[in-house]
């Protein structure tokens, strides 16, 4: 084909006119709904993605807040200096009516103690080391001597003088108070044990702020200024925990942080029911947990938000209430509990700290070591659903841990 014949074609086709029916104007009636409809799509897509979004932020908020202050706390109300007999939800089931006193509900002599609360911080160089300030905070509770009267209907076991030198730490999880474990001390007290049962700070009748839950650093402090007490005040030379959500966590960062037998401080073995592993994990659970009684699908959009929550909620109350987050979390401390015995109890159907957590501490802890699953047990229900297994295996550990010695 000639270069002349080309242009010429060229030439036709650049100038040849467009059929009228290909051409759509901007004002035509297509093109005008077309536009119509991308946009209502837009802005119904944009309203749905803020509405999302405002609704994941009301409940990020309304969770880091439950965290804090329970809904399931037991209140004190406006009377501070009593413990409040006005007890809601499965506090309820689990105490019973014993809400009083050991004295009163058990027939068990106690006596009222008021502990200063020092605070516990890492050296320069984030080691575990002892270091001591006081506070001008105080937990309020009860101390059971070893020797202290029974009422004739709550005898003391045959064997009760061997573990005279021993006293257990009973501490409670988030929202209770000592009450928790007045009905396992009932038992433990037959055993010839002493017994400390106090209040966390924002709890009970101890020092409150208004600060809420910090989940490590107050209550980890808490553990040891009880711990401390108990060897300053009395001649127990063995110092047990016994301990359950929340207050299983602080101890066993507790333990972590004061590894020398001679300190007053020191404790000789964790009994940690229902701790949770991480709280960023813990946070996680109990989000997915609440998201799932929304409708199926508002449950579904929420699942891939559950890892951000967990990390503000975390981080508000870190970054807020944690002086001394370079202590970790309980799965980062667990190992240097050892060589001092830990004694791990939870149940399959535990619904608030799932027993995977358990087994990740487990795991990471070291010898020695036990781990004690109950099958369709519950949150802070152990001893009232197998009261026989819960007591041999805490008799059990007691013997074990009172027979080491840590200072050789």
């Amino acid at each position: 084909v000639s270069s002349s014949s080309f242009v010429a074609f060229k030439v036709f086709c650049c100038t040849r006119p467009i059929p009228s029916h290909h051409i759509t104007s901007r004002n035509s009636p297509h093109h005008t709904r077309g536009m119509d409809w991308i946009g209502i799509v837009a802005l119904v897509v944009v309203g749905l993605w803020v509405l999302f979004l405002s609704m994941w932020a009301l409940l990020t908020l309304m969770m880091v807040k439950l965290s804090m202050y329970p809904d399931f706390q037991v209140k004190q109300g406006d009377d501070h200096e009593e413990l409040t007999q006005t007890i809601e939800g499965y506090a309820v089931t689990l105490w019973k009516g014993k809400t009083t006193s050991p004295q009163v509900d058990f027939g068990i002599k106690n006596t009222d103690v008021v502990i200063p609360v020092f605070s516990f911080q890492a050296d320069g160089d984030g080691d575990r080391k002892e270091a001591q300030e006081p506070t001008n905070h105080v937990l309020k509770g009860w101390y059971i001597s070893p020797d202290a009267e029974r009422s004739d209907d709550n005898p003391r076991a045959e064997d009760w003088g061997n573990h005279r030198k021993t006293c257990i730490v009973l501490i409670h999880g988030a929202g209770r108070d000592r009450r928790t474990f007045m009905r396992h001390a009932a038992h433990l007290h037959r055993q010839g044990l002493g017994l400390l049962l106090c209040d966390l700070r924002e709890h009970g009748i101890s020092t409150t702020q208004g600060k809420g839950i910090n989940y490590n650093t107050r209550e980890s402090d808490d553990v040891l200024s009880m711990v401390r007490w108990v060897r300053s005040h009395t001649e127990h030379t063995t110092v047990i925990t016994c301990v359950t959500s929340t207050g299983a966590s602080a101890s066993i960062i507790a333990a972590s942080l004061v590894p020398d037998p001679s300190s007053k401080c020191f404790i000789n073995g964790v009994i940690a029911e229902n701790p949770f592993a991480t709280r960023k994990l813990m946070f996680r659970h109990v989000f997915l947990f609440a998201t799932s009684t929304l409708s199926p699908f508002l449950s579904l959009l929420m699942r891939p938000m559950a890892g951000i929550t967990a990390f503000i909620t975390w981080f508000i109350i870190s970054s807020l209430y944690d002086s001394n987050p370079r202590r970790g979390e309980p799965v980062d401390c667990v190992s240097s509990i050892s060589p001092r015995p830990i004694l791990f109890m939870h149940g399959t159907n535990d619904i608030i700290v799932p027993h995977d957590h358990s087994n990740i501490l487990f795991d990471a802890a070291n010898h020695p070591k036990s781990l004690w699953i109950l099958d369709e047990g519950k949150h802070t229900t152990l001893y009232d659903q197998a009261p026989d297994e819960w007591m041999k295996r805490v008799n059990a550990f007691v013997e074990q841990t009172s027979d080491m010695d840590f200072n050789s």
